[in-house]
């Protein structure tokens, strides 16, 4: 019974949300290779204007989902939608396909290619903001606070922040506005946090996974 009033309530949220947009253009490749984890959704708010400003909307999985895009398109977007910003949602890489920085590469070059296509898909560039909720709110806390960043070097630890995929480098990955819902932004003090019922320091945690080793032995790779 619990189950069956689970995904009614999701089945409702889902189609109220059907009623939020007045354009939508689904399964756009940004980063122009065949890879599903690097498609992205743009949905237009029900209000007719020639251009809109926009809002990249990055779901959370703890970095392990790469086809989650539009999951919180019925909290996050339906209230963007409703103040009359596009929204886009894009996949990313997960930490199975590639480390850390690959996700924020993923992300910034979303950014470019927002900026590269706006007029086609009617966005108004001069306001592009970013937000996500978990480790979605990190890769925008990330991408939000590393504008005009290529490389960032911390000890002997050197991370290509920007990265050199996509066909639109020539466009700025910069954003003017982040909102990070719950993200992690210090790692390494995770466990001293509570909340969770797994160990944050343990190599198969989801930040170890996403960095690529133990986070308190890769205490450089944080941010």
């Amino acid at each position: 019974m619990k189950r069956l009033t689970f995904f009614l309530l999701l089945f409702a949220s889902l189609n109220s949300f059907s009623q939020s947009f007045s354009k939508s253009w689904k399964d756009i490749n940004y980063e122009g290779d065949s890879m599903n984890y690097h498609n992205l959704d743009i949905y237009l708010p029900e209000m007719v204007k020639p251009k809109y400003p926009v809002v990249i909307s990055i779901y959370g999985s703890a970095w392990m989902a790469n086809n989650a895009k539009g999951a919180d398109l019925p909290t996050l977007g339906k209230a963007l939608l409703e103040a009359g910003f596009a929204v886009v949602t894009p996949n990313h890489r997960s930490s199975f396909d590639a480390k850390f920085p690959a996700q924020v590469n993923d992300i910034k070059s979303v950014t470019r290619f927002i900026r590269a296509n706006a007029e086609k898909y009617q966005l108004d560039t001069s306001f592009v903001g970013i937000t996500g909720s978990s480790s979605g709110g990190s890769l925008a806390a990330m991408a939000g606070t590393s504008g005009y960043v290529k490389k960032f070097t911390l000890g002997s630890v050197t991370a290509d922040i920007e990265g050199t995929t996509g066909n639109n480098a020539s466009f700025s990955s910069s954003v003017d506005a982040v909102v990070d819902w719950f993200g992690p932004t210090n790692m390494l003090v995770m466990d001293s946090c509570g909340g969770t019922d797994f160990i944050h320091n343990d190599i198969k945690s989801p930040a170890s996974l996403y960095i690529g080793g133990p986070i308190q032995e890769n205490k450089e790779k944080h941010y």
